[in-house]
């Protein structure tokens, strides 16, 4: 054993058992462990991982007999225990993500609505802004927007979907690419960070618009109705006849003027 070697007294430990489960004597090949030692440490094994590679390791059907290949086997399965870790993680993230409930951004569609690009300008402080495209021909701005990949679960299935290329057709020499959305982090960090505000208030400005003109539609509706009511003779008659203690003028004959 080498002992200018330092190791915890975990792989000690983990190196009995291995050698144990194989059959192995361990006089001959401990220095050979000892020199995997400095190699598992830059990959931050732990202790619970070690012990599950020569687990999985044991259970192959055709286990290699030198000893120099149990160590690329148990690289193959570390690798093959974290991969299995990762997608649960990611899985239960996800859960977690729909326990919390929908992405505010996206409504769990994998795409945000966000101020298009062309529209983005700024103002004399340097400040952006999103201006409006055009004018509506009763005078309303119109604003125009572009579709992003969002950031959550579902827009990173967005994300991977658009990754991928397009298997050659027949006589094609190049595979076709999927044309690529904008992703969220790039056009808040190179086209506008401030899009939520900035669309929170055009949302409240428009609506202010609508509600105003929605009143003024109201009135102009029923000004006539109300200005007939304003104006009606005889119950301006009857108000007078009353006051002054007289009788009302006699209501007028029904039927057709002769």
């Amino acid at each position: 054993m080498n002992e200018f070697v330092p190791y915890p007294d975990w792989y000690r430990l983990w190196m009995d058992f291995h050698l144990g489960l194989f059959c192995i004597d361990e006089t001959p090949i401990s220095a050979a462990f000892m020199r995997w030692w400095p190699a598992f440490e830059s990959m931050r094994v732990t202790p619970e991982e070690m012990k599950e590679a020569t687990n999985l390791f044991h259970q192959e059907r055709n286990s290699p007999a030198r000893i120099a290949e149990h160590f690329d086997r148990l690289c193959a399965q570390l690798a093959d225990i974290r991969t299995k870790r990762d997608n649960l993680l990611a899985i239960k993230r996800e859960l977690d993500v729909d326990k919390i409930g929908v992405c505010t951004d996206c409504g769990d569609s994998g795409y945000v609505a966000v101020p298009h690009p062309a529209n983005i300008a700024k103002r004399e402080d340097g400040t952006q802004f999103w201006k409006e495209h055009h004018y509506g021909e009763a005078g309303n701005p119109i604003y125009y927007r572009a579709s992003v990949v969002c950031t959550c679960p579902k827009g990173r299935k967005v994300k991977d979907w658009q990754e991928r290329v397009d298997v050659p057709k027949k006589g094609k020499a190049k595979p076709v690419e999927k044309k690529r959305a904008l992703l969220l982090e790039d056009y808040q960090a190179k086209v506008f960070d401030g899009w939520r505000h900035e669309l929170a208030d055009v949302e409240r400005r428009l609506k202010t618009i609508r509600d105003t003109k929605s009143v003024n539609d109201y009135d102009q509706t029923t000004a006539k109705g109300k200005a007939l009511a304003v104006i009606d003779p005889r119950k301006i008659a009857a108000d007078l006849a009353n006051r002054m203690d007289v009788p009302p003028p006699p209501a007028p004959k029904k039927g057709r003027k002769k």
